[in-house]
C-alpha cells in the first residue's frame, strides 16, 4: 500500500529488525568458592534438620574462625 511520497508500509516483522537474536551467555560460570563451601556445610547439616539459612550462618562462623 503506497502512502504519500511513494513510501510503502513495512509490516511488523520488518519494523522490528534484529532485536531478537542470540543473547549473551548468562549464568554459565558455575558455583563460586563460597557457594561450594556453603553447599558442603549444608550437606552435613540438612540430615539433622537444619535449614539453608542455618548453613549460611554456620559457614560464615567457620570462615571467621579460620576453619574453612
Amino acid at each position: 500500500m503506497a502512502l504519500r511520497g511513494g513510501r510503502t508500509r513495512k509490516n511488523k516483522k520488518q519494523k522490528r529488525g534484529k532485536t531478537r537474536g542470540k543473547r549473551g551467555k548468562s549464568g554459565k560460570r558455575g558455583p563460586s568458592d563460597w557457594n561450594k563451601k556453603v553447599m558442603k556445610v549444608w550437606g552435613e547439616m540438612k540430615h539433622k534438620g537444619h535449614s539453608f539459612s542455618d548453613a549460611l550462618k554456620e559457614t560464615s562462623r567457620r570462615k571467621k574462625a579460620g576453619l574453612i
